[in-house]
């Protein structure tokens, strides 16, 4: 199921995992949408 939303005033197209407990996008997504990759110091869940 997709559904659309709206990232930094910009529409797209999302596809909705409804067993999903985590949102990822991947770094040439969020650079064609101008976000800003930092690293981060959390652990992964387990």
């Amino acid at each position: 199921m997709f559904v659309d939303i709206n990232i930094t005033g910009q529409k797209r197209s999302s596809l909705v995992n409804t067993g999903a407990l985590d949102m990822f996008i991947s770094k040439k997504a969020a650079g064609k949408l101008g976000l800003l990759i930092k690293k981060s110091n959390r652990k992964p869940r387990r």
